[in-house]
C-alpha cells in the first residue's frame, strides 16, 4: 500500500462531528443530573462523567474546564484524562491534547485507546511516521482485533501480511486512510512483481 502525496491536516475530527444536539433532552437530562450530584459532593468523581457528557454535546470548553479542576485533585485518574484529551482534540487544540496523552501513557503503556487517539493527533499535527508507531503499538496490544494480520511501514508504503486473504482482514486500505488521513492506493505482492518484470529491459 503506498501513501500518496496529499497529507490531509484539517482540524475537522470526529470528536465533533459525533456531538450531539444541545437541546436533545436526553443529554440535557444527563447534564443536570451530573451537575446536582457534583454540587452535593465536590469532590466526587463523578466530574468526570460530566466532562464527557460536555463534550459530547459539544461543550468542549466547559469539559476542558472540569477535567482541569477535577484533575487538580485526582492526577492519576487516567479515564479523566483521556476524555481531557478527546476534549482538547475537539477543541483543536491538538498540542495540548498530545501532551495529555503522553502523561496517560507514561502511566499506562498498554493504553490501547490512548495509542488510538495519539495516533490519530499525531495525524492531525503532520507527524505520519509517529502516527504509525502508535498505531502498530495499539495492533500489538490489541491482537484481536485482526489476526494473525501484520503491517509495517517503511518510508511512503505499508507492507501488510495477510494470512487469511485481504477479505477477511480488518487492515483494510480504508481504515489506514481514514487512520493517517492520507489517500493511498493498494496493490498485492505479486502484482508489484509483475509490474516489476515489465519495468526491466
Amino acid at each position: 500500500m503506498t501513501l500518496e502525496a496529499g497529507l490531509t491536516t484539517e482540524t475537522g475530527d470526529p470528536y465533533n462531528r459525533l456531538a450531539m444536539p444541545v437541546d436533545d433532552q436526553a443529554i440535557v437530562g444527563a447534564i443536570r443530573r451530573q451537575e446536582e450530584r457534583l454540587a452535593r459532593d465536590p469532590g466526587s468523581l463523578a466530574f468526570a462523567q460530566l466532562a464527557d457528557l460536555y463534550r459530547k454535546a459539544g461543550r468542549t470548553r466547559e469539559a476542558v474546564a472540569v477535567c482541569r479542576d477535577g484533575l487538580a485533585r485526582y492526577p492519576q485518574y487516567t479515564t479523566a484524562r483521556l476524555i481531557l484529551a478527546k476534549a482538547l482534540a475537539g477543541d483543536g487544540q491538538l498540542a495540548p491534547a498530545l501532551a495529555e496523552l503522553r502523561v496517560i501513557l507514561e502511566m499506562s503503556p498498554r493504553d490501547v485507546l490512548c495509542h488510538q487517539l495519539a495516533a490519530e493527533v499525531l495525524r492531525r499535527l503532520g507527524h505520519i511516521d509517529e502516527a504509525v508507531q502508535h498505531l502498530e503499538t495499539a495492533a500489538d496490544l490489541d491482537p484481536g482485533r485482526s489476526p494473525p494480520d501484520e503491517f509495517a511501514l517503511r518510508g511512503r508504503e505499508i507492507y501488510l501480511h495477510l494470512p487469511n486473504g485481504a477479505g477477511r482482514s480488518k487492515l483494510t486500505i480504508d481504515y489506514f486512510e481514514r487512520v493517517l488521513g492520507v489517500r493511498a492506493t493498494q496493490r498485492n505482492w505479486n502484482t508489484l512483481l509483475k509490474l516489476l518484470a515489465l519495468a526491466r529491459p
